[in-house]
């Protein structure tokens, strides 16, 4: 149980590095952490608030992701308002080169997605080059509705 814990917060460590390098663009900012173990959101609450930095967490514990302790409802709606809250983020920074939970989220708003062991910004799209430049054409050369 101590390795598991001691490589559960080894990965913490990486998203955290990450996201505080991300954070140096911006004066003031707000982390919403999710995670299904309290105790991180306890950690990350109590260590990394500061003066130009807001730390918020959700009550959700993870429980829909543990079939063995019966999840209720409430469960999964906590897993939703947590799914939601992520997409809802300016950046998402997870541990995961692929979307899983966060990278879903993140993609349901296309927002940035960075993996965490690289702090890279991940395509959540196979063509998502191809998009913003469309994007970024679209802007220069509005299409005239009629």
């Amino acid at each position: 149980r101590a390795m598991n814990e001691s490589r559960y917060m080894h990965r913490v460590k990486k998203i955290l590095d990450c996201t505080l390098q991300l954070e140096r663009q911006h004066n003031k900012s707000v982390w919403i952490v999710i995670s299904d173990s309290p105790s991180v959101k306890q950690y990350v609450a109590q260590h990394y608030a500061t003066s130009s930095r807001t730390i918020l967490t959700t009550p959700a514990r993870g429980t829909h992701s543990r079939p063995s302790r019966t999840p209720s409802t409430i469960d999964f709606v906590d897993a939703f308002i947590d799914w939601y809250l992520i997409g809802e983020s300016d950046i998402v920074v997870s541990d995961k080169e692929s979307p899983t939970f966060g990278g879903t989220a993140a993609l349901r708003t296309f927002r940035p997605y960075h993996d965490a062991s690289t702090c890279w910004k991940l395509p959540l799209l196979h063509n998502e080059t191809e998009k913003v430049e469309n994007m970024k054409l679209m802007r220069k050369h509005p299409v005239r509705q009629y």
